[in-house]
């Protein structure tokens, strides 16, 4: 199903999509800020999920903070940030798992799997923001079979998956290779209301 969203009533009918599904959001980077909170909002206002994010893009405190802001019910989420480096750098938190670094797919791995099990909530979902940003730190070959696994993963396990990327960041080939995954492929253009 492919479609360009104009508004947060088509993010609605989109992700009314049943448990178990792969969504793969292809988001224009002038909308990339915006759309995140409320397709959040969407998953858990709307929907009553419970959701794992795995973050490549901002560290776990600028995050809550973005989603506090936004009104986002932070405390359904659990968040895997993969950015903050070192420990240094890290606060600790009981919604918050730190992953080294976007090269360690086996870590992610292990860890969502980990974290799946923990929640004990029966609608769940995963968001990985953003394969974009696995493409900086990993070859194509290890993106797509990573996506492979976790794709096979949340389906067996009926777990909404969804795929964000920014526009213009993967290869075609990429993106195509991808899609073929999906149960739903989406675009947000930029400058729409």
């Amino acid at each position: 199903m492919e479609g360009k969203t104009k508004s947060k009533d088509t993010l609605k009918k989109l992700y009314k999509t049943v448990e178990g599904s792969v969504n793969l959001i292809t988001i224009y980077p002038e909308r990339y800020t915006e759309t995140i909170p409320k397709l959040l909002n969407i998953l858990i206002e709307d929907e009553k999920m419970f959701g794992i994010y795995v973050s490549l893009n901002k560290p776990y405190k600028s995050l809550v903070e973005i989603l506090k802001k936004e009104k986002v019910d932070a405390s359904k989420l659990l968040i895997i940030d993969m950015i903050s480096g070192t420990p240094e750098k890290r606060t600790d938190h009981k919604r918050c798992i730190y992953v080294d670094s976007p090269q360690n797919l086996t870590d992610l791995s292990i860890t969502l799997s980990e974290a799946i099990s923990a929640l004990e909530e029966r609608k769940k979902f995963v968001i990985i923001d953003s394969l974009s940003t696995f493409t900086l730190y990993n070859q194509d070959d290890p993106v797509i079979k990573f996506v492979h696994f976790l794709v096979t993963k949340m389906q067996v396990k009926n777990i909404k998956l969804i795929l964000l990327t920014s526009k213009g960041d993967l290869s075609t080939e990429l993106i195509s290779t991808i899609a073929q995954f999906a149960d739903n492929v989406t675009t947000i253009k930029g400058g729409e209301s």
